[in-house]
This record gives structure tokens, C-alpha cells and sequence, in this order.
């Protein structure tokens, strides 16, 4: 049962990494991991990784220059597909592969004020808990799933507007629009 309802929390986390981060490297990171393998999204170490608004400016900032570089560059996408083939375990697996793989995107991501490492955890925490938010919304129970930092649950739902108007900028400029 467990096995099945962190299938299910990673494939709610994929689905919607793909709608709102659109060309992120952590999206695409993420996505690219099979469900049956270990995820990094479902550490303790990322489920309980603390969300604060400056950790959100900081990580938002970088995902802006991130969607910007990718739009410039559709090449980089293909490097990113790479992943799928290989399993990433950890989130230090994934720091290194990204280093090799993409880092440009590491560097962007840098160049914003937040380290890599961080980057994921904020990527990682927040797609949790605004899975719960969003199935709890929609009268979905999340009892069952991986158990997200209640913090930041409460911080998803206290900044839903600003967290909405971020997703919605992203889509925007990854459609073309915006910077």
C-alpha cells in the first residue's frame, strides 16, 4: 500500500512539475525517474525541508533565468532526456549528474543566490506540499501519502496566491511571454 501511494505522490509530483515549472531542470530531473525505482522527491530529507518566502524568492529567481536559458537553447532539452537513462537514487545523485549533464543550468540556477542542492529541496518540498494542498482541496484524501513537513502544507495554503502567480509567470514565460 505504501509502495503504491509514493507511486502515486510521484506521479501527482511529476504531473505537476510538468504544468507548473514547464522547463526546469528539477521538473525535468524528476519526471525522468521511473516510479518503481527510489525518488530523491520522496526523502524525509526533502518532505521535511523547511519552506520560508525567502527560500522561495531565491529558488523562483533561479527557475525565471532556467526557463529563460531553455528557451534560448532547445538544445539543452535533449541533454536533459539523457536522464531517463539513468537511475538517480539520491539527491546527491542527482547534483552530480546535473553537474555533468547540464551545468549551465547549475550555474543559472547558482547565479540566482541558492545553491543546486538547495534548488531541489525547495523544488522537491514544494511540489509535496502543494500536492497535499491541491488533493486535500479537491476532496482527494492525502492521509495516505509520504508525510509532508505540516509547516509547509500551511505555508502552500498561506501563500497560494503568490505561489499561483509564480506558476502562472512561469507558464507564460515558457510559452513565450514575459522576460
Amino acid at each position: 500500500m505504501t509502495s503504491r501511494l509514493t507511486s502515486r505522490l510521484s506521479r501527482h509530483a511529476a504531473l505537476l512539475t510538468r504544468v507548473a515549472l514547464t522547463l526546469s531542470l528539477a521538473a525535468s530531473c524528476a519526471v525522468a525517474q521511473r516510479t518503481d525505482e527510489p525518488n530523491w522527491v520522496n526523502t524525509r530529507e526533502v518532505l521535511n525541508y523547511p519552506l520560508t518566502m525567502e527560500k522561495i524568492d531565491k529558488w523562483a529567481g533561479a527557475t525565471r533565468g532556467v526557463i529563460t536559458y531553455a528557451k534560448s537553447h532547445p538544445e539543452i532539452l535533449a541533454k536533459i532526456r539523457g536522464t531517463n537513462e539513468v537511475t538517480v537514487k539520491t539527491l546527491d545523485d542527482l547534483v552530480a549528474l546535473a553537474k555533468v549533464k547540464a551545468g549551465e543550468y547549475v550555474a543559472i540556477v547558482e547565479s540566482n543566490g541558492i545553491k543546486f542542492r538547495e534548488y531541489l529541496l525547495v523544488s522537491g518540498s514544494l511540489i509535496a506540499a502543494m500536492v497535499v494542498v491541491q488533493m486535500s482541496g479537491h476532496g482527494g484524501d492525502a492521509s495516505g501519502l509520504p508525510m509532508v513537513n505540516p509547516a509547509n502544507v500551511a505555508f502552500v495554503k498561506a501563500n497560494k496566491a503568490k505561489l499561483d502567480a509564480l506558476f502562472a509567470e512561469y507558464q507564460t514565460l515558457a510559452k513565450g511571454g514575459g522576460q
